[in-house]
């Protein structure tokens, strides 16, 4: 009995224990530097073919474990990549409002934007990392239950 109480106790915290580790985004960035196929090769075949972004129009290729879709220009390069809870930036994660992103990244404008269409009003807080914007954006002032999404900063982008 004590045996079987063990290793269920043991199941359940290594349960526990995987789905709060996190993976560092900070080295996300560096996929940005890669074409398709070496992406692809480096991160492995363990991934789905998703359709995500304005009406589902972009092909992802989403690694759940790693907690990311990746999607891809035409060229090959990659267009932006959207991180879910399992990737933290320096303790901030997608989930958190933005009280809780600005305690760990710092203060930064909360702006009025939109999410996938106009009609979707949305509010938004980012973070420069060279040429790419690290994006939080939510439906909620406060930034409830945030999305999170890297892309290369637009020509003309004045923050």
């Amino acid at each position: 009995m004590i045996k079987k109480v063990t290793i269920l106790a043991c199941i359940l915290l290594g349960t526990f224990l995987s789905s709060c580790s996190a993976y560092n985004g900070n080295g996300i960035f560096k996929y940005f530097d890669l074409p398709k196929d070496k992406l692809l090769k480096n991160l492995g075949s363990n991934f789905i073919i998703v359709y995500t972004g304005a009406e589902g129009s972009y092909e992802g290729y989403e690694y759940s474990k790693r907690g990311i879709i990746i999607v891809f220009e035409d060229d090959g390069s990659v267009g932006f990549i959207q991180c879910d809870n399992k990737v933290e930036f320096n303790g901030a994660r997608a989930g958190m409002n933005f009280k809780q992103v600005q305690d760990k990244l710092g203060k930064t404008k909360i702006k009025d934007t939109w999410y996938e269409t106009q009609e979707n009003k949305a509010y938004e807080i980012e973070y420069l990392y060279g040429d790419l914007i690290l994006q939080f954006i939510s439906f909620e002032k406060d930034g409830k239950d945030s999305r999170v999404t890297i892309y290369r900063k637009p020509p003309g982008y004045n923050g």
